[in-house]
């Protein structure tokens, strides 16, 4: 049985398996530290104007360190992979919430896409309790 998404194709290799995205979709296993073909998203460009994501992320006890590492940060990873950012284009802030609220980062706070990439592998779950 192979992992390859759904949205990909399994080759044989010699020895192994590889996967590839149809086309149409990207490939965005990488953001997430998972070999290619794993996690293969609809190819979407988005208009070119400025806009502002404000993420609000469940960081309860109930939702547990693997689902929040990931299933939510990554949703937020490959999000964000669809916008230009930069201070003239899209802009991103993120704010985690359980029984208190952290600010993790403002929308001003990054003004490239791999910074916001780079912030978003930072982030450590609250923990806190479930309201």
């Amino acid at each position: 049985m192979n992992t390859c998404d759904e949205n990909a194709d399994c080759i044989d290799t010699q020895d192994s398996y590889t996967c590839q995205c149809y086309p149409g979709f990207v490939d965005v296993s990488s953001s997430a530290n998972l070999q290619p073909g794993r996690v293969c998203t609809v190819q979407t460009t988005c208009p070119k104007q400025k806009t502002d994501l404000m993420f609000l992320i469940d960081g309860s006890g109930s939702i547990g360190s693997y689902v929040f590492k990931n299933e939510v940060l990554r949703f937020v990873k490959e999000f964000v992979e669809l916008f230009d950012i930069g201070l003239d284009n899209t802009r991103v802030g993120l704010i985690q919430y359980s029984d208190q609220i952290r600010h993790e980062f403002d929308l001003s706070q990054f003004t490239d896409k791999a910074s916001v990439v780079s912030a978003l592998s930072q982030v450590q779950y609250l923990t806190g309790l479930t309201r």
